[in-house]
C-alpha cells in the first residue's frame, strides 16, 4: 500500500514548513498545520468543524517554540509522526482503500490522543468524534459504499478504550537484548495456521513482557513474516474490561462486543499479560468467565492471542483447564544469565542516564549483577539488577541535589565518618571520604556525579540490612578476618 499524490505532497510540505519554523523534525503538528491549509477535502472538513490555519499555526509557535529558520531541512519524522502514517495505513486496510489519503491521516489523528495534533484540535475545539463521522462518511461516499460501513470503522473504539496498541507505542520503548530466539519462537506459532497462540511462561521478572515488546519492535519496523505485516498487536487491560459491570451478563456483553470487533477487523493480535487472570475474571454471581467466553473464538480461530504468565499460575490456572490450555503453545523464557544481564543493562543504561541526569560507571554495571546475585537470590535476573541500578542512580541524584544544597545529608556522611574513625574502621572512613570529595565538587550538566558500585552497594545494604563494608569487602579481605570474627563471637575458638 502506498501514498497518493495529495498525501506525498502534504508530507513533503510538512518538511518546508518545520524547516521554516525551524525544527529539526516533522511531528505530527506540522503534519496537521499543512493539512488544515490543503484545498482538498481533508482540509475542507478541518475548516468546517471550526479551525481557523492561522490561529493554529500561532498556537503551534507558542507551543513548540521557534528556532533559526532557513536550517537544513528537517532530519525526518518523529516517531509520534511514523506511527500516525501506520495508523493511516491501517485506516486505509480497513476501509478497503488501495491508497493511502489525508482522510485516513485524519482517521488515525482522531484515534492517538497523545499526538500533538490531538492536542491542536482540542485547543481548536473540534471534537474527535464528529471527525471521524466526517472523514468515514467522506471516505465511503467517494468509494460508492454505503454509510453502513462507518458504523463498523467507529465501533473499533471500544477495544481502544481496554487497549493500547503495542506497534504505536514501539518507537519509545527501551530496547531488547538476547531474547531473538524467543522473539523467533513466538513468530513461529503466530504464523501456524492452527494452535497459533503463543503463551510466555517464566519466573517473574526474567522478562516476558519485553518479549512482547520486541515483537511489537519488530513488526513496527516490517521485520516479520508477510503474515503478520499486516497485524496489530494490542495489549488488553483485564482490570479495566472488568471495572464498572456490577450487575450479572454486563461484563459478558461488553467483552462479546470486544470480541465482535477484533473477529471484524481481522488483524488483531490480543496480548494479554498475566494471562491467569482470564481465568475467573467477570464471573460473579454464576456469570461466565472470561476464559470461557475466549475459548470457542481461540478454538474457531476468530481471535489470535500472546499470553504472558508464570509457571505457577500457568499450572495453578491455565493446566487445570485442559480445553483452555491445548489452544495454547507454551513458550519457556528462561531466567538470563550473568553475560546476557550485562549485555542488557548496558543497553539500558542511556535511558537511566537520561532520566537521572548522572553518568552511570561500568562498575555499577557490574555490581548491580553481581550483588543481586548474591543478596537477592528470592528474585530473578534481569529484573533485580535493572531494580538495583535504577534505584542506586535515584539516590545518586537526590544525594548530589542535598549536597549542592548543604543539606542533611553531608552531616549525617560526617557523623558516619566520624564514627568510623572512633572505631578504628580505616576502610571505611576512607570510603566515606572519597565520596563525600566526590560529591562536593562543583558540576555543571555535562560532567554530573557518577554512579559508582558503592551506591549500588548501599541500596542492597539498605534491603538486605548487611553493612556496606561487608558487602564491598572481597572474599580474600573476608576470609582473612575469618579467624578474628569466630574468635570474637564464638566461644573456645581461640
Amino acid at each position: 500500500m502506498h501514498y497518493d499524490v495529495l498525501t506525498a505532497d502534504l508530507i513533503q510540505h510538512a518538511a518546508q514548513l518545520a524547516r521554516s519554523l525551524g525544527h529539526s523534525y516533522v511531528g505530527s503538528a506540522h503534519l496537521l498545520l499543512v493539512m488544515a491549509r490543503e484545498p482538498g477535502a481533508a482540509g475542507q472538513t478541518l475548516r468546517l468543524l471550526g479551525m481557523d490555519p492561522d490561529l493554529t499555526e500561532a498556537m503551534a509557535r507558542l507551543l513548540y517554540g521557534q528556532g533559526t529558520p532557513e536550517l537544513p531541512l528537517p532530519q525526518g519524522l518523529t516517531g509520534e509522526s511514523r506511527a500516525l502514517l501506520r495508523g493511516a495505513a491501517r485506516e486505509a486496510k480497513i476501509l478497503g482503500s488501495r491508497e493511502i489519503t489525508p482522510q485516513h491521516l485524519l482517521l488515525a489523528m482522531a484515534r492517538r490522543e497523545d499526538s500533538d495534533a490531538y492536542e491542536l484540535l482540542k485547543l481548536n475545539g473540534i471534537s474527535t468524534d464528529e471527525l471521524f463521522t466526517h472523514a468515514v462518511d467522506y471516505l465511503h461516499w467517494e468509494q460508492g459504499a454505503p454509510v453502513r460501513g462507518k458504523k463498523e470503522a467507529v465501533t473499533t473504539k471500544l477495544l481502544e478504550q481496554f487497549s493500547e496498541d503495542l506497534i504505536l507505542k514501539a518507537s519509545s520503548m527501551d530496547p531488547v537484548i538476547g531474547r531473538e530466539r524467543e522473539i523467533d519462537t513466538v513468530i513461529g506459532i503466530l504464523c501456524r495456521k492452527n494452535k497459533n497462540n503463543p503463551a510466555l511462561v517464566g519466573e517473574p521478572g526474567v522478562g516476558k513482557t519485553a518479549i512482547a515488546e520486541g515483537l511489537a519492535q519488530r513488526m513496527a519496523v516490517g521485520n516479520v513474516p508477510p503474515q503478520l505485516k499486516d497485524k496489530r498487536l494490542v495489549s488488553l487491560n483485564m482490570a479495566s474490561l472488568v471495572a464498572g459491570t456490577k450487575y450479572r451478563g454486563e461484563f459478558e456483553e461488553r467483552l462479546r462486543d470486544v470480541l465482535g470487533e477484533i473477529r471484524r477487523s481481522g488483524d488483531v493480535i490480543l496480548f494479554v499479560d498475566e494471562m491467569h487472570t482470564i481465568v475467573g475474571a467477570g464471573a460473579a454471581e454464576g456469570a461466565i468467565d472470561a476464559a470461557n467466553i475466549f475459548k470457542p473464538a481461540l478454538g474457531r480461530g476468530e481471535l489470535q492471542m500472546l499470553g504472558a504468565t508464570t509457571r505457577e499460575e500457568y499450572r495453578r490456572y491455565i493446566e487445570k483447564d485442559a480445553a483452555l490450555e491445548r489452544r495454547f503453545r507454551p513458550v519457556a523464557v528462561e531466567e538470563p544469565g550473568e553475560e546476557a544481564t550485562l549485555a542488557i543493562l548496558r543497553a539500558l543504561k542511556p535511558g537511566l542516564e537520561r532520566h537521572h541526569h548522572l553518568r552511570i560507571s561500568e562498575e555499577a554495571v557490574k555490581e548491580a549483577v553481581r550483588l543481586s546475585r548474591r543478596y537477592l537470590p528470592d528474585l530473578y535476573l534481569p529484573d533485580k539488577a535493572i531494580d538495583l541500578l535504577d534505584e542506586g542512580a535515584a539516590r545518586a541524584r537526590m544525594e548530589e541535589m542535598q549536597l549542592s544544597r548543604g543539606g542533611p545529608a553531608r552531616k549525617e556522611l560526617e557523623q558516619e565518618l566520624n564514627e568510623a574513625v572512633r572505631e578504628r574502621k580505616f576502610e571505611k572512613a576512607a570510603e566515606l571520604r572519597d565520596k563525600m570529595q566526590h560529591l562536593s565538587k562543583p558540576t555543571d550538566g555535562k560532567r554530573a556525579r557518577c554512579v559508582t558500585g558503592a551506591d549500588i552497594a548501599w541500596v542492597v545494604s539498605a534491603r538486605t540490612g548487611i553493612p556496606v563494608g561487608r558487602l564491598t569487602a572481597g572474599e580474600r579481605e573476608r576470609l582473612l578476618g575469618l579467624e578474628g570474627l569466630l574468635s570474637a563471637q564464638v566461644v573456645g575458638q581461640s
